[in-house]
């Protein structure tokens, strides 16, 4: 009997464990480290800024979204355009269907 008294014990402190690293998770782990979408290349741009004295290039690639973009708020079907890096830039072209992983401040990388 004192056996099973104890094994309830432990069971509901396990489960109670796992309950608050749970919620606690879903705080500490940002949206945007779930946050996939998919769609077509529309165009890709290359824009220019300066910082300080300095020139700096942004790359741009607008996608048709097939699925929903959940951390900025835009359905499938919307053409948007996301800030990724030149290595990702070169990989698409024009008419490529392509999965991102949204980034804060309509940043994309692809996957």
């Amino acid at each position: 009997m004192r056996f099973q008294s104890n094994l309830i014990k432990v069971s509901v402190v396990t489960i109670g464990l796992v309950v608050a690293m749970s919620l606690l998770g879903s705080y500490i782990v940002p949206r945007f480290f779930f946050c996939y979408a998919s769609g077509i290349v529309d165009h890709k741009k290359i824009g220019y800024t300066l910082d300080g004295n300095s020139r700096v290039a942004t790359y741009t690639v607008s996608v048709r979204l097939s699925h929903d973009d959940t951390l900025n708020n835009f359905s499938s079907g919307t053409t948007f355009a996301y800030i990724v890096s030149k290595s990702d830039w070169d990989l698409v072209q024009s008419g490529d269907t392509v999965r991102i992983k949204i980034l804060p401040d309509l940043k994309a990388q692809l996957v």
